[in-house]
């Protein structure tokens, strides 16, 4: 009898002891995520054809005061990174024609979607 008891206290102490841990993964997060790509690819663009490629392996980094985090790029050019909200400068490595944007501002609970542009020097 002093088992059926306790069954239901060590219940009541799991789901206690879990309470947090599930909260905490249904909180949203918040960052940025996008895709990167280099253009032109080619001197003259044809309407109807791509004149865009992924960038593949690029690092991004994404700086505010002294908090600075890094990403790559995977091979369809796409990122996703956790931020804390606010305004961050935004780098990336290997773009010696420019890139744009350069800054993005994180909101709370959201991942703001954030695409990059790196220049080839065409054109």
């Amino acid at each position: 009898m002093r088992h059926l008891v306790r069954l239901p206290l060590l219940v009541v102490f799991a789901i206690l002891a879990l309470a947090p841990g599930i909260s905490s993964a249904s909180a949203q997060r918040s960052g940025a995520h996008g895709s990167v790509r280099r253009g032109p690819t080619q001197p003259v663009c044809q309407v109807g054809t791509r004149c865009t490629a992924p960038a593949a392996g690029v690092r991004l980094t994404f700086s505010r005061g002294t908090v600075v985090r890094q990403v790559r790029t995977n091979k369809r050019g796409r990122y996703s990174i956790h931020l804390a909200p606010g305004r961050y400068a935004v780098r990336v490595s290997g773009a010696p024609f420019g890139y744009s944007p350069r800054r993005v501002t994180v909101r709370p609970g959201q991942m703001t979607r954030l695409n990059i542009r790196i220049g080839t020097g065409i054109g």
